[in-house]
């Protein structure tokens, strides 16, 4: 899968500031936590994909980096909402009446 830096820095800034409450001890969280699962998250997101599809993508690579801590995929959906915003704007503009997508178009 391509790897798009810009989406790569929109997801890891959402994450962040999201910061997944109980998948690490606050006494070891720093603000590069969360660089891996960004990275993992960012080359999964498609073309197209809704709130719905990115929450699942976000929870599933949560789950898989930390089995022992499950993050439900609907706790995911104000992140994914972000992302999804964010991934419109860095490659449609903030015209919401924007019909042709960048976005669309590269991947």
């Amino acid at each position: 899968m391509d790897f798009d830096s810009s989406i790569y820095e929109a997801v890891k800034t959402i994450i962040d500031e999201w910061y997944p409450h109980g998948l690490v001890s606050c006494c070891c969280a720093s603000v590069h936590e969360f660089g891996a699962e960004a990275a993992m998250i960012a080359v999964r997101i498609e073309p197209n994909m809704n709130v719905r599809q990115i929450s699942a993508v976000i929870s599933d690579v949560f789950n898989t980096q930390f089995p022992d801590k499950i993050l439900a995929e609907r706790k995911c959906r104000a992140p994914a909402r972000r992302i999804l915003r964010s991934i419109k704007e860095l490659k449609c503009g903030k015209d919401p009446a924007a019909t042709v997508c960048r976005y669309n178009k590269q991947r």
